[in-house]
């Protein structure tokens, strides 16, 4: 049940190379029961943009391609929750500000747990933010309050730096 319940991005891009990205998509379904979704498949090659690349095999996809297979067989299933391990590493600014865009599309109404050290790809996708250090959490919050929170700020950029922002020394 718990399985179900989860769509998974890897970090790594993982895929079978002998199968097409719709057969791809049909075997994630088969994988979690799900069987006679088509036309949400269709969908998800819609909003991903993979229509084009429907029948092609995956090893002739790029790597930005190939994460958005991935995120379409997180995706299959419908599950409420969906885990994305650092969806955006390798990719240029102009993909990863492309790559936001459409997954704040494709998972409208879903939450989302992000591993991710590029905060800006974080503030992108996000409504709450917790962010965790050490196994601390040292905010959960908007990512406007996030942005503007001290120990967050100490987190990432260093005490010193921080303290120069605020206007110390």
């Amino acid at each position: 049940e718990a399985r179900r319940n989860l769509g998974v991005v890897p970090q790594e891009l993982v895929f079978d190379p002998f199968f097409t990205v719709r057969e791809t998509l049909k075997i994630t379904s088969g994988y979690y029961g799900v069987r006679g979704n088509d036309a949400w498949i269709d969908e998800i090659l819609h909003h991903l943009g993979l229509e084009s690349k429907a029948d092609a095999n995956m090893r002739s996809l790029s790597g930005g391609m190939k994460r958005r297979v991935l995120v379409g067989q997180a995706l299959v299933h419908r599950p409420p929750v969906i885990v994305l391990d650092e969806p955006t590493a390798g990719m240029s600014r102009a993909e990863t500000k492309h790559f936001i865009e459409m997954i704040r599309q494709v998972t409208e109404g879903k939450t989302l747990l992000t591993v991710e050290p590029d905060m800006g790809v974080v503030f992108g996708l996000a409504d709450k933010i917790a962010v965790v250090v050490y196994g601390e959490v040292l905010a959960f919050d908007t990512p406007e309050a996030v942005r503007a929170n001290q120990r967050v700020q100490e987190a990432y950029l260093g005490s010193s730096v921080a303290d120069s922002q605020a206007g110390g020394h």
